[in-house]
Parts: structure tokens; sequence; C-alpha cells
């Protein structure tokens, strides 16, 4: 996104919102990510 801001693709704004998007994405997964590495961990002390 950076750099299709400095080639002017696209305006300042557009572009921080696209890496704001992104970024939240990347949140979102990381969350889903440790909740299942969680949710192993419970499982494997249960048994």
């Amino acid at each position: 996104m950076r750099t299709m801001l400095g080639k002017e693709y696209l305006n300042a704004k557009r572009s921080q919102d696209l890496v704001e998007q992104y970024e939240e994405v990347i949140r979102g997964i990381n969350g889903y990510v440790r909740y299942v590495r969680e949710k192993k961990a419970l499982r494997g002390r249960i048994t």
C-alpha cells in the first residue's frame, strides 16, 4: 500500500484506510490462532 501511495496510485487517505483494514485482519487472525492454541492446550490437560 505504501508503495502504491508513493507511486500516486492511491491517495493518502485511501492508503491509510487499507493499511488499517489489513492490520485489523491480521489482529483477528492472530487472535483466532491464539484461541485455537489455548483450546488445544486445555484439551491436552483434561484428557
